[in-house]
């Protein structure tokens, strides 16, 4: 689960906003530039009540494509690292090992709430192209 987000405000300024990308956007500030002609064409077609349709580009298909397999992947880590922990003589393999199977399920933690976040982003997107049913 993401708790915190660190985003560049340009200019080589970070700023910490609590939760994840989707409290950041709600979150940020709104920009102070001029509407583009794309912003203004959005806007048209928010105000008609359709969203704009993007594709999605070659890159994003394939990492759609390959989500599953990396989320199945963290997570027969993440199993092996807990069995691991579960066992009764654990405690004797040393504080090295333990703070390193401690690190490593806490980063398996990140990296799968944002494979999750990013994969239903790209879903989303999907959904929207192919329109109402």
């Amino acid at each position: 689960m993401v708790t915190q987000s660190l985003v560049s405000d340009g200019n080589g300024r970070w700023t910490e906003y609590a939760g994840g990308y989707t409290d950041w956007v709600a979150l940020r500030p709104k920009a102070e530039t001029p509407p583009t002609e794309r912003a203004e064409r959005s806007e048209r077609a928010e105000r008609s009540g359709r969203a704009p349709r993007r594709k999605l580009s070659f890159n994003e298909q394939r990492e759609l494509e390959g989500l599953p397999g990396a989320i199945d992947a963290l997570e027969r880590e993440q199993h092996e690292i807990t069995g691991r922990m579960s066992l009764p003589d654990y405690h004797r393999s040393g504080p090295e090992r333990i703070r390193a199977d401690r690190r490593r399920a806490e980063a398996i933690e990140h990296e799968l709430a944002q494979k999750f976040e990013r994969w239903s982003a790209l879903e989303q997107r999907v959904q929207q192209e192919k329109g109402p049913a």
